[in-house]
């Protein structure tokens, strides 16, 4: 199917979400070089064929003059024969060079218009993938990035979390040493109070019942 502007004005790319896709401005301006290359292509085959189309008429005209002539009567028939045979022959001539020219002219405008339209497009697929090979660069190298951050951030949480247990840890022996004199504190002052009232109530038992007093 042969391939107009308007085929290439209306073509739309789609886009990848998981590698951003194509730059949509971008695109638009390279259909638009495309288009108007094409439509320039387009005005000058289409002008070469109406200047075929008017030299064809001028050399039928030509021809039908030259008849004209050849059936009028002349003085001199037989030279007047040779004559319009010779402006006959030189009219067909003329006729079948600039049809011939026009044809040439034409194949290879339009052979220029297909390599043309074949190069922009070969461009166009190297430049989606450069594009795509730049964006799976890119992801890939995002995906490194994003992991060696993830393994650092990963190595500090630990880092922080281990400080974080070496202080619990310690703060726990401190109030388990503390805890622990306390105890100590405790049972000794448990046995000085249990001495002391055992001694008060010894002298107590030693003095003998209290005489009361009149």
């Amino acid at each position: 199917m042969a391939l107009t502007p308007e085929d290439v004005d209306n073509k739309r790319f789609n886009t990848s979400d998981e590698i951003g896709g194509y730059e949509p401005n971008e695109v638009d301006d390279f259909i638009d070089e495309i288009v108007v290359e094409f439509r320039r292509l387009r005005a000058e085959i289409d002008r070469l064929e109406t200047e075929r189309k008017e030299a064809v008429a001028a050399a039928e005209a030509a021809k039908r003059a030259a008849a004209d002539r050849a059936s009028a009567p002349q003085p001199a028939p037989a030279e007047t024969g040779k004559s319009a045979a010779a402006v006959l022959t030189r009219a067909q001539q003329v006729h079948d060079d600039l049809v011939a020219e026009g044809e040439a002219t034409k194949a290879r405008l339009v052979k220029e218009a297909t390599d043309k339209a074949q190069a922009l497009v070969s461009e166009a697929e190297t430049t989606k993938s450069t594009t795509l090979a730049d964006l799976e660069t890119k992801r890939v190298a995002q995906t490194k990035d994003l992991e060696t951050k993830r393994t650092t951030a990963l190595a500090e949480l630990e880092k922080e979390r281990n400080t974080v247990l070496t202080k619990l840890n310690n703060d726990k022996s401190v109030l388990e040493s503390k805890i622990s004199e306390l105890r100590s504190f405790e049972r000794d002052y448990r046995s000085r109070l249990k001495a002391y009232i055992e001694t008060q109530l010894k002298e107590l038992s030693s003095t003998g019942p209290i005489e009361k007093t009149r």
